[in-house]
């Protein structure tokens, strides 16, 4: 099993400093029952999701600690699943993110790429009549993830352009990740700005 107890919960300084941590080499094979059984876990990118359920008018119907109750509850949930693992991460709206499985093994959260992908979850329903993903905690639940795929980015040295994929991509799963609200430019913008603050460039 990949997953943590407890699954961590940290702000965007402490998230990019706790990827930056990430060791590169001595990763872990994947467990018997996945395709991919007894594969050393290297990853080359990561993949965008959004939850859909909850919402963020569901969040925010949600006192604090049920927030938080959420988050800890997402593995027990993902075992009864049958999962060995679930996404990585997940961004929140409110300045802070979880750390939801084993960053050093595969994940469970996109069949075309468990494998070898970081998978990195996101507060919202982004799609038509949803909520809005530009503005407001629409848009903090966005940056929240853009902080950690480019955190990623930069401790692993890739290109967003080429690493960062959308769930929506994966034909095999139907899924809409993170939203048709959600544009692959408009989202790889906001990595690629958390990329330049995180290395210090002048913008």
């Amino acid at each position: 099993m990949s997953f943590i107890n407890p699954v961590l919960r940290l702000d965007a300084d402490a998230m990019v400093k706790y990827i930056s941590a990430i060791q590169k080499t001595n990763f872990k094979p994947a467990p018997a029952g996945t395709s991919y059984a007894g594969r050393m876990w290297a990853p080359v990118g990561v993949v965008w999701h959004n939850t859909g359920s909850p919402s963020l008018g569901l969040w925010n119907t949600w006192s604090p600690t049920t927030r938080i109750n959420y988050g800890a509850g997402l593995d027990p949930y993902y075992k009864n699943m049958g999962w060995h693992s679930g996404p990585h991460f997940m961004g929140t709206p409110d300045g802070w993110s979880w750390v939801l499985c084993d960053v050093n093994s595969d994940g469970v959260h996109d069949s075309c790429r468990n494998e070898n992908y970081y998978g990195v979850e996101t507060i919202g329903n982004f799609t038509t009549g949803g909520d809005d993903p530009s503005n407001g905690q629409g848009l903090a639940s966005m940056q929240a993830s853009a902080n950690i795929i480019a955190a990623l980015c930069v401790r692993f040295g890739w290109n967003p352009e080429t690493a960062v994929a959308f769930h929506r991509d994966c034909i095999a799963d139907h899924h809409a990740c993170p939203g048709n609200l959600v544009t692959n430019a408009w989202a790889l913008g906001l990595v690629t700005a958390r990329i330049a603050e995180i290395k210090g460039v002048p913008q």
